[in-house]
């Protein structure tokens, strides 16, 4: 029996099925927090995200 080869560049599989499932968890936790907002501190939340976006588009781009 041959072990599966990966490249060790992106990590091995299983470091990148935790980094998965991390990011599904915290993926689903701010979802709950969205439906828990009202509309307006919702409004404000999205405006926030999409400014931190912009900031970091701007920063790769440096």
């Amino acid at each position: 029996m041959t072990l599966a080869k990966y490249n060790t560049k992106n990590g091995s599989p299983n470091d990148r099925r935790k980094t998965k499932r991390a990011l599904e968890v915290e993926f689903k936790e701010l979802r709950d927090m969205e439906l828990m907002m009202d509309s307006h501190l919702k409004d404000a939340y999205l405006d926030n995200i999409s400014f931190l976006k912009e900031e970091v588009r701007g920063n790769e781009s440096i």
